[in-house]
């Protein structure tokens, strides 16, 4: 897994479509945690999970394979409802069933084995369970390149589509609800992906070039998560509500 150079820390200088998207997907996640039990992987300096234990989770177990990055968030939020502990995502150090909220945001791009990484979020989910993932949109962050090829962004492993998520996420989830982060145009997506066609590198450039000449403008109302029930090839950021089959001795039972 390839995903220190990129953790985010509220400390720390960003660009504010950076800190508005990580900020708003853990503003999102909050609504689904009261009463549950959580476990927020990849939980870096541990805001995000603060933010769930704030927000009415029971418990919310936080796991990053950098030791130092599990003892800075130990430190910075201490809370009787909030937990931190080194683990690789594809093998936690928790029982099979244990929690009812999985969360993951900008981290399947990075592992080395994404159904590695699902799967163990099955086996610690317990029915009826959700999953919250997040990861960039290729046909917006990096046009022309297929999920086999290096991704620009070098500490990426490789990046999806919707259609190449949703075929992962199938796999291991009954059901897959999809929303979205900051929208631009067809005729952008268009025109970035004929230029992406022939010049991979420069798509991305331009890109991001756009989004500092609107960097004035940028607000946090635009990158809060919506729920889109067709195309999100449009959305730079994909996100996905994925629930695991019911279980079915409990099915019926009042």
């Amino acid at each position: 897994m390839r995903i220190e150079e990129e953790r985010f820390c509220e400390e720390n200088f960003v660009p504010p479509w950076v800190r508005y998207q990580h900020l708003e997907r853990y503003r999102w996640a909050a609504e689904f945690v009261v009463g549950k039990r959580v476990l927020d992987v990849a939980c870096g300096s541990g805001y995000g999970s603060a933010m769930l234990a704030s927000a009415g989770a029971t418990h919310v177990n936080g796991f990053d394979r950098s030791a130092e990055t599990v003892e800075r968030a130990r430190r910075a939020w201490p809370s009787p409802n909030l937990e931190f502990d080194v683990a690789d995502a594809d093998c936690l150090p928790v029982p099979d069933s244990t929690f009812d909220v999985y969360v993951s945001f900008e981290t399947i791009e990075h592992v080395d084995d994404d159904e590695a990484l699902l799967a163990e979020a099955t086996r610690v989910l317990r029915p009826d369970g959700l999953l919250l993932v997040s990861t960039p949109n290729r046909d917006l962050l990096d046009p022309g390149i297929t999920i086999h090829d290096q991704p620009f962004n070098r500490s990426h492993t490789r990046e999806y589509r919707q259609a190449e998520l949703g075929e992962r996420l199938s796999r291991h989830f009954a059901s897959v609800t999809w929303y979205g982060q900051r929208s631009f145009s067809p005729d952008y997506i268009a025109w970035l992906g004929r230029v992406g066609r022939r010049w991979p590198a420069l798509a991305v450039m331009l890109h991001q070039a756009c989004k500092c000449l609107g960097w004035p403008w940028e607000s946090p109302q635009q990158h809060r998560p919506s729920r889109c029930n067709g195309d999100l090839g449009f959305t730079e950021v994909l996100i996905a509500d994925c629930q695991t089959a019911s279980n079915p001795d409990t099915d019926g039972i009042s």
